[in-house]
């Protein structure tokens, strides 16, 4: 993708150079293969980036990662990150007129180059619709749930049942926000 900081900037100084010889550019295009910790704001500074130089942009390639193994935590963090995306990109669109489109880079997951690195796409290995495509299309994602590990042993419930060993084996989980 080009939303890292030095690919971005390289990929900006080349279009520049190429408009600052007279070479016709008619748009450029952005690749955004991201994970869920790729920054939001890296995705609208990158069209930020490219408004001044008054070329039509678009996303040719879109897609968000989630990483292993599968989760319906992970699911609706890619919906809500799906969404924000698609706000930005929107808001972009509608400020600039300078947004030509946006492609996602598949039509589901089990089809997607990036299968592997985590279901990145608006559809499951079934075609069924994932929160992703909710987001995209602006609908209520719902919140992530909160969870924590849970106690799969065996403890004889007597009066000093807290003081038992197996207690011990589980590691320290902070509890509130």
């Amino acid at each position: 993708g080009d939303t890292g900081s030095g690919k971005l900037q390289r990929y900006y100084d080349l279009v520049e150079r190429l408009l600052d010889r007279g070479v016709p550019v008619d748009g450029v295009g952005h690749q955004f293969h991201v994970s869920l910790n790729t920054s939001t704001a890296n995705l609208a500074a990158a069209l930020n980036k490219f408004a001044d130089l008054d070329v039509l942009q678009a996303v040719t390639e879109f897609d968000v990662t989630t990483g292993y193994p599968q989760t319906e935590s992970l699911t609706i963090r890619q919906g809500q990150y799906y969404k924000t995306a698609f706000s930005i990109f929107n808001d972009f669109a509608e400020t600039t007129d300078d947004l030509f489109s946006v492609t996602v880079w598949g039509l589901n997951d089990a089809g997607s180059w990036l299968y592997y690195s985590g279901a990145p796409l608006m559809f499951d290995n079934f075609f069924q619709p994932k929160w992703s495509l909710i987001g995209a299309l602006g609908g209520t994602v719902p919140d992530v749930p909160k969870s924590m590990n849970v106690f799969g042993g065996s403890v004889d419930l007597t009066t000093d049942a807290t003081g038992d060993v197996e207690w011990k084996k589980l590691p320290l989980q902070s509890i509130g926000d």
